[in-house]
């Protein structure tokens, strides 16, 4: 796995800069940058969803209405055809 990894970083890396991340990694605000991630992360990813879930929820909803619109509509028209 470890080799999949390497392969994305060389994709948008030179040698150089990779050696450059793996020197501050090792310094201490790396450290602390590996530490926080998945805070900060967790922090954004609410905002984000708090910010975008009311409008999500509301073009699903109306695309919900509207499946559901024609879906009527084509229950209709198989049972007209039958009769």
């Amino acid at each position: 796995m470890d080799e999949d990894f390497a392969g994305i970083y060389e994709k948008y890396y030179t040698e150089s800069e990779i050696l450059d991340l793996v020197t501050f990694y090792k310094s201490s605000t790396g450290k602390k940058v590996i530490e926080k991630a998945p805070e900060i992360q967790g922090e954004i990813v609410t905002i984000v969803m708090q910010k975008f879930m009311p409008e999500i929820r509301k073009n699903v909803t109306e695309m919900a209405m509207k499946v559901k619109d024609e879906l009527e509509k084509r229950n209709a028209a198989l049972k007209k055809e039958k009769n």
